[in-house]
């Protein structure tokens, strides 16, 4: 565990004047906290370490409102970061998918308690939230790799690549259009679909370390491929469409019960038929003879039809009253 905190860094940065190289500047000592900050630094090598922070001076001599000049380095990566300018924020490979916990920026005086964010801040706010959304579309995310896993006819890979030149050329309107879609979670995983064909379509044919780069410069081409799949999707269920449905589905019923009933009546028929073929098939006896046991299985013959067709009736009944 570290013997100082980020925030007690941030007060001494907040009141410096840094030089061009950053590493060097003129510190106000604006108040006690800071003073016993610096105090600390001077009189524990542990805290020296971590904070970065070389002294030429002695601060057991020094007072609030003091002017000094100090040595500043990097400190401990675990308290945070203190950078020249955003490029230089985004050399460290984790802050391209992830804002730190904990930095400053010194060209913009910038930290996460700023109350007013500048723009290049807001650009990359904003890209860190796209990235968000992509991952969410990919089919597999490597944060230890910075990239991104989708899968289209292949392994399709998407390395998190961008520097600070980018956010001059950021839409930031179209961005927010683009992550307006899925505030909404109806049809979420379809509209994370489209976006993961729209993100493999439009950079196919560039190298991996380009791509990212390319759909957030042309994030309205991402918003407009992902809003053009959604629309078609969703006219599936129009009015119109399910009214065309409805109105098949009623025709297909009819036509299943004029089969039927017809099915019926071809059996129904078939009555008179068999009943002349049985009175045919009787012959006159006086005797137990041949004929009068030919007649006894012509008649055997003619109720097994008529059980077997009473059958075949309830059993189209049946089927109309399902279809009903």
């Amino acid at each position: 565990m570290s013997n100082i905190a980020f925030s007690q860094l941030l007060e001494i940065y907040r009141n410096v004047r840094f030089n061009k190289a950053g590493d060097e500047g003129v510190l106000t000592i604006a108040s006690s906290e800071i003073l016993n900050t610096l105090r600390r630094i001077n009189d524990d090598s542990r805290v020296a370490d971590d904070s970065g922070i070389g002294l030429p001076f002695d601060p057991a001599a020094s007072k609030v409102n003091d002017v000094v000049t100090i040595n500043i380095g990097a400190p401990r990566v675990a308290l945070g970061y203190l950078k020249r300018s955003v490029s230089e924020l985004l050399l460290v490979k984790q802050a391209l998918i992830e804002e730190p916990k904990a930095y400053y920026i010194i060209e913009n005086r910038f930290d996460k308690n700023t109350a007013v964010v500048p723009p290049a801040i807001q650009a990359y706010r904003k890209i860190l939230e796209i990235y968000k959304l992509f991952a969410e579309a990919a089919a597999y995310s490597d944060p230890q790799k910075q990239e991104l896993v989708f899968i289209n006819e292949d392994k399709f890979l998407l390395p998190i690549r961008y520097n600070e030149g980018i956010f001059v050329r950021f839409k930031m309107a179209e961005a927010d259009r683009l992550l307006a879609l899925f505030h909404d979670e109806l049809h979420r995983d379809e509209k994370l679909g489209l976006l993961d064909s729209a993100v493999v379509n439009l950079t196919k044919s560039l190298g991996p370390k380009a791509r990212f780069s390319y759909l957030v410069e042309n994030i309205d081409d991402v918003t407009d491929e992902v809003a053009k799949g959604y629309r078609l999707y969703v006219s599936q269920f129009s009015y119109t469409k399910i009214k065309s449905d409805v109105e098949a589905a009623r025709v297909d019923f009819v036509t299943k019960i004029h089969k039927t009933i017809i099915d019926i009546q071809t059996q129904l028929l078939g009555i008179p038929i068999a009943t002349f073929v049985v009175a045919s098939q009787l012959k006159s006896t006086a005797s137990c003879d041949l004929s009068f046991w030919s007649n006894v299985a012509v008649l055997a013959g003619a109720w097994i039809f008529i059980l077997l067709l009473l059958i075949a009736i309830i059993n189209q009944w049946m089927t109309l009253s399902s279809i009903k």
